[in-house]
């Protein structure tokens, strides 16, 4: 049975667990059984398993000890097949070091060879991506559509625009990844292709977010209708769940309020089934906005307070400090003005924090201010506000603190001064439009 000392040894060479080699229809449990002898595998299996390792059943049949075997004679190409198989397995079980060693050789072994390279270049662009190295998975990416024959590997390079959409996306190239990923598209929709559904649905899923990335919200929104539709409605995994959730914010900002609603309602459901609690509270934030839209406050805060214990219990420090913000704003519609400086406060004592939420904090302490008639107060707080914000030339946000501004002049009867900055405010709203 020299099967069971050749899968033990190419496991091992590989850096593979029994875990890694298991998958559909063949337990880890299975693959332990067969390493100690005591269950025998049927041809299938062998096959399974073979194909994970890089190598032929044959080859896990064959004496190990034996020299001058057919083994020593294998054609380059099979060679590199085998290593491209490996390299695509410990991908897989997130063995990226193994993977890389392994992908080193075949490349060594290249000697110039252009057939394989496309390939090569792609997974090393896959450990990259894998990685978070997205500069350089770019690269690689990039480099293979040089060398990727589009009459041969039409698969392979829809899965490179996949993976080039991705890490554009990372880097908030929106723009590239967009076009990227219409490439991408495009090419599933040749005769000659027969592409897995779930390939069409994320490529058309970077499409939608990157194009509400770029407050192209209807456009962003049209797309995530179609992904949905390209969906198999009785699989509830992450990406119909993200579907849901773009759908639902691609509907607040073109304020189909009611959809809005609806869909991360969906969505939450989803998440929950699947036990993915950060999207679980990341839509809950989210609802809790729509409802403060359609001054559902209690209904608002009641989410929001959901959204808030959840991202606490998994240290979520970062979405904390949003979801506070937004908590702080509820309660300020609310007029429960001393709960809302509580929960300013809290924010602002948030570490490590975020600059831009330190400044809204300020502004919207200002606002509870100039509601206590504290104009004082209000001016004070609203001035560090506005400072970071011209700082940050961020004109939405000048404006807003400048319309504030004005507000407080006028209940000072500073009538002039308030014009005066009340007709700035309005023209850089102009400029930005309105959000």
């Amino acid at each position: 049975m020299h099967y069971i000392q050749n899968i033990k040894r190419l496991r091992r060479e590989y850096g593979l667990t029994q875990g890694d080699l298991a998958g559909p229809g063949l337990s880890r449990s299975m693959i332990s059984l067969i390493e100690s002898g005591r269950s025998v595998p049927s041809l299938k299996t062998l096959e399974i398993v073979a194909q994970k390792l890089g190598v032929s059943a044959s080859d896990l049949m064959e004496d190990p000890t034996k020299k001058g075997s057919k083994g020593q004679n294998i054609e380059y190409s099979v060679i590199i097949d085998k290593k491209i198989t490996v390299c695509q397995t410990l991908i897989r079980a997130n063995k990226y070091k193994e993977a890389q060693a392994v992908l080193t050789r075949a490349l060594n072994e290249l000697d110039g060879d252009v057939i394989f390279k496309g390939i090569l270049l792609k997974l090393q662009g896959e450990i990259l991506l894998k990685c978070k190295d997205y500069l350089r998975s770019i690269d690689m990416f990039e480099e293979s559509l040089l060398f990727l024959d589009p009459s041969k590997q039409l698969k392979s390079l829809v899965e490179v625009y996949l993976n080039l959409s991705e890490s554009y996306k990372r880097v908030d190239n929106y723009s590239v990844a967009i076009e990227r990923a219409l490439y991408g598209y495009i090419l599933t929709t040749a005769k000659s292709i027969n592409i897995d559904p779930s390939t069409k649905v994320k490529l058309l899923f970077n499409l939608a977010y990157c194009h509400c990335k770029k407050r192209e919200f209807q456009r962003g929104h049209k797309i995530v209708i179609e992904a949905l539709c390209l969906m198999n409605l009785n699989v509830v995994n992450n990406t119909f769940g993200d579907l849901l959730m773009l759908k639902g914010v691609s509907e607040i900002y073109t304020k189909d309020y009611e959809e809005a609603v609806i869909s991360f309602k969906r969505a939450i459901d989803v998440f929950k089934l699947i036990n993915d609690q950060k999207r679980t509270f990341e839509c809950l934030l989210n609802l809790g906005i729509v409802y403060r839209k359609t001054n559902k406050l209690h209904q608002s805060y009641a989410a929001l307070m959901n959204s808030y214990e959840l991202a606490s219990k998994l240290d979520a420090v970062t979405q904390i400090q949003n979801i506070i913000y937004e908590l702080s704003l509820t309660l300020f519609s609310l007029n429960e003005f001393e709960q809302t400086k509580e929960w300013i406060n809290m924010g602002l004592n948030i570490k490590p924090n975020s600059a831009k939420l330190i400044a809204m904090f300020k502004y919207l302490f200002s606002k509870v201010y100039y509601n206590e008639k504290n104009s004082i107060e209000a001016q004070r707080v609203l001035q560090e506000a506005l400072v970071y914000f011209e700082e940050e030339n961020d004109a939405y946000w000048k404006a807003k603190c400048l319309h504030l501004k004005a507000d407080i002049l006028f209940s000072e009867s500073k009538q002039k001064n308030a014009f005066k900055i009340m007709k700035e405010s309005s023209e850089l709203i102009l400029m930005v439009g309105e959000r």
